[in-house]
């Protein structure tokens, strides 16, 4: 692939050899689905088109380092070319306990192979791999003379592999769809594939099914079930859904006839000549047999939002509980038969991540969001309890302010893949939707929702043949089997990298270069349920070679494998070999692809900023202390980094930017200390300062005193960091390793309203008094000043005085009221004669003294 500009036209094809174009996309697209009619326009291509030279391109070996995180991944087989996996509804991996399958498109040979012919390829680890060939019998159960199969998926059942795929027979005027299976009659890795036979026991000419998503489930007696919803690409009026009725102990399978799982026709916007408005249904069941069947789509009529339920584009789903022998007829909207993701949850999610619009710089116009728009292509899983979870993209729609019409906006702000999930009990009347990410969705009824990752980066681009990347980057999506609050999510995404821009002075000329740019896999997971995803991690991380502009190494079309752990998910992707282009156009599946499986190991979270770095600087040091103390004290915003200067200063990730992450900043950067740290802390009130008594080191105070107007301070200057902030009647200040027992010094009145204490090992308790008392005085004989702290359990008027022996009073230090706590005083008898004294505290009910020796 040749390098990646950014353009606002669609750049030309230099010559497949050495690569094409691919351009930055324009700020407005149609909302229409685009990527299947290129598909089918694609199928006379089952001979080479253009391979220019025998020489073979190195293979190449992936290699990880063993760290926290780690891949593995094995070179399997070659296809002729990539389209046997680019589309998310099928399952070309499967992971069990008796080994790993893999169904794919075959390479067949140089240099005048076709690319119709099945493969499989077995292993009992993921790492050494047996394959077998021609598994659609060179073509001869459909009579076109060559093997034509299209779109393969893979299943286990508990004693046989098995091939799904459609094969393209070209009878009649149709694509001639039709669907097939075969299995492995001696087991796993027996290396004897049945004869293949049809899925539809019905099946004619007329009919034309493509991209097979099946499923499979087994019922309490063993049995298996197979489940395999199909596009049409000839008949109008929905997508079809094949459910087995016997599997037999050799392994054959008995379908029943086609259901018209989804009324096109009759409930949705249809399609055109230039597309569609609904996507390929993805099917999905757990293994106790409760499943769905799902497709993205308008109800008829939301293209003008004149429909009387949802008017977005938005996600459709039947429902079965019986291993796909009944579905659903009943709907969260009266008189219809499909449930929905309402609307509500669509405006909550706009609102949430994608505001209300933007400013184009560039065509001084404004685009105002109407909604957000879900895209073709998502996966979906269902959970042991039948609840459904799926993925998928999500972008901002909305009017040209000229013309009117509606487009959607692949590169703003909050373009993504986008995680929800519903109980199924409340399918049909979900309550208000609840946002994972910054809700607390325990007990929620509604749908719930978060944002998996950021896709603007890739959308924003377009394909080297002029294709949308959202309509070609999909999400793949599993489930731990060990914890469902695991998920993962795995996509093969552009990665632009660093541009040149040679006229950086006109940002509106669009000729940017991304030499760098890349189609890399990319993970992130879940541990919580989806509040919290994990920063995306680029496994391959294999940027084009900026010298000769190639992206030598793109990982296409990921798909996970069943058989995720928490720690683990199965992956399988293609690898382009440039120099063999056989289909005539210039994206990477257009040419003969190497097939890689594997797993991916993410345990240490990759993040997009550095934990603690507030000011963006991409280090952690003291400058980033002053930073959050500045910023909790309202006096300083941190918003570097587009937001990562916020993420980084959350330094324990519990969503508040406070002391407690201060001190954890403090921590990291002095990683040893000598000193011990406090478990508490005694607060002293003086007439002139406020200081502190602790049994150890205190890490940081968040103080906020009352005060009248006027109020003036000045804060200690042996401490890390020390600041305040006046607003008014109070003041709030932030001391971090104060090395002095005086925090700040003042000659006005106050009083402390609250606070909050830490060390380095967490919080430490603040004693208050539980009486009134008075401690020793120091020094004690004396001259000719001595001090004392008096402690009051509660707040009130306070009296404390000296006496002499004979009872008589000599000073009076304090009369007025005070609040509870710790208060010091000193007295000075400079002008006293030699002897014996008495300090005497009140309260009003009690009195408490001692004596002091004046030594002159």
């Amino acid at each position: 692939m040749k390098f990646f500009c950014k353009i606002l036209t669609i750049a030309a094809v230099l010559s497949f050899a050495i690569g094409a174009y691919a351009t930055k996309t324009p700020v407005k697209m149609s909302k229409k689905n685009t990527k299947y009619l290129k598909l089918k326009n694609q199928r006379e291509f089952n001979e080479v088109s253009s391979i220019t030279t025998s020489d073979s391109q190195p293979i190449y070996y992936p290699k990880s380092t063993r760290d926290d995180n780690y891949s593995s991944f094995s070179l399997v087989d070659s296809s002729m070319n990539g389209y046997g996996l680019i589309v998310a509804p099928t399952r070309p991996l499967d992971v069990t306990e008796d080994g790993w399958l893999m169904v794919y498109r075959q390479f067949v040979e140089y240099p005048g192979g076709f690319s119709g012919q099945l493969g499989s390829a077995y292993s009992s680890n993921g790492e050494n791999w047996t394959t077998y060939t021609n598994l659609n019998a060179g073509g001869a159960m459909t009579g076109a003379g060559t093997p034509m199969a299209r779109y393969p998926s893979a299943i286990m059942s508990a004693d046989y592999p098995y091939a799904i795929w459609n094969e393209y027979t070209t009878q009649t005027g149709t694509y001639g769809g039709r669907p097939y299976y075969s299995w492995d009659q001696f087991g796993f890795g027996g290396n004897s594939w049945s004869y293949p036979e049809d899925s539809d026991p019905l099946w004619d000419p007329l009919k034309d099914l493509w991209v097979g998503s099946p499923s499979y489930s087994v019922d309490e007696s063993g049995m298996g079930h197979f489940n395999i919803s199909y596009s049409d690409w000839t008949r109008t009026e929905g997508p079809r859904l094949f459910t087995s009725e016997f599997v037999d102990a050799s392994g054959q399978i008995i379908f029943g006839a086609e259901n018209l799982i989804f009324n096109e026709q009759q409930w949705f916007v249809g399609g055109d000549d230039e597309g569609s408005f609904t996507s390929s249904p993805v099917t999905a069941f757990n293994g106790a047999g409760t499943g769905y069947v799902a497709v993205t789509a308008y109800w008829a009529g939301a293209d003008l939002e004149a429909s009387p339920y949802d008017n977005y584009h938005t996600m459709f789903l039947r429902k079965t509980e019986d291993h796909g022998m009944t579905w659903s007829e009943s709907s969260n909207h009266d008189g219809t038969p499909y449930y929905t993701v309402p609307d509500d949850v669509m405006l909550r999610l706009m609102e949430n991540y994608f505001g209300t619009g933007y400013y184009d710089e560039c065509d001084l116009v404004e685009y105002v969001f109407s909604g957000v728009f879900m895209a073709y292509d998502f996966d979906m899983k269902v959970d042991s309890e039948g609840n459904p979870h799926f993925v998928v993209g999500v972008l901002a729609e909305g009017p040209d302010p000229v013309s009117g019409d509606n487009y959607i906006f692949p590169d703003q702000d909050g373009s993504g893949y986008y995680y929800f999930t519903i109980d199924k009990e409340n399918l049909d009347d979900p309550g208000t939707p609840c946002d994972l990410g910054s809700e607390n969705c325990v007990g929620s009824t509604g749908w719930k929702f978060s944002k998996v990752m950021d896709t603007q980066d890739c959308w924003g681009f377009q394909t080297p043949s002029g294709g949308s990347y959202w309509q070609t980057a999909f999400p793949s999506f599993a489930i731990s089997e060990e914890s469902e609050d695991h998920m993962w999510v795995v996509s093969t995404l552009f990665v632009p990298g660093e541009g040149n821009d040679p006229t950086p002075e006109d940002p509106c000329d669009y000729n940017t270069i991304y030499d760098l740019g890349t189609e890399d896999l990319v993970v992130t997971k879940t541990t919580d349920g989806g509040d919290y995803w994990w920063g995306s991690y680029n496994v391959s991380s294999t940027p084009a070679d900026p010298s000769t502009e190639w992206d030598d190494l793109a990982e296409n079309s990921a798909h996970v494998g069943v058989g995720a752990t928490n720690d683990r998910v199965n992956v399988v992707y293609q690898m382009p070999k440039w120099d063999w282009n056989t289909t005539g156009d210039p994206d990477g599946p257009d040419h003969t692809c190497r097939l890689y499986a594997g797993f991916v190991e993410y345990t240490e979270e990759e993040k997009d900023y550095v934990v603690g770095d507030a000011n963006c600087d991409s280090q952690v040091t003291i400058q980033d202390i002053i930073m959050l103390v500045q910023y909790i004290l309202g006096q300083a915003n941190i918003d570097c980094g587009e937001g990562n200067g916020v993420l980084g200063a959350d330094y324990n990730e519990d969503g508040i930017i406070s002391v407690n992450d201060v001190i954890e900043i403090v921590n990291y950067i002095l990683t040893e200390t000598k000193s011990k740290s406090a478990t508490w802390v005694k607060m002293i009130n003086n007439s002139s300062n406020l200081s502190y008594d602790s049994n150890g080191e205190v890490g940081a105070f968040d103080i906020t005193i009352s005060h009248d107007e006027g109020f003036d301070l000045q804060l200690t200057d042996d401490a890390m960091v020390a600041f305040s902030e006046n607003y008014g009647k109070t003041t709030r200040m932030i001391i971090v390793l104060p090395g002095a027992s005086e925090l700040f010094f003042t000659d006005d009145k106050f009083e402390i309203q609250d606070i909050y204490v830490v060390s380095r090992d967490g919080d430490i308790e603040v004693i208050k008094p539980n009486q009134l008392s008075l401690s020793e005085a120091y020094p004690n004989p004396f001259n000719p000043t001595t001090s004392f702290k008096v402690s009051m359990n509660e707040e009130g008027v306070l009296n404390v005085a000296v006496y002499n022996v004979a009872g008589q009073l000599v000073d009076v230090l304090y009369n007025g009221y005070v609040a509870s706590g710790f208060h010091q005083y000193s007295w000075n008898a400079g002008n006293q004669a030699s002897g014996l004294y008495i300090v005497k505290a009140s309260d009003g009910n009690r009195v408490v003294s001692q004596k002091v020796m004046l030594l002159k």
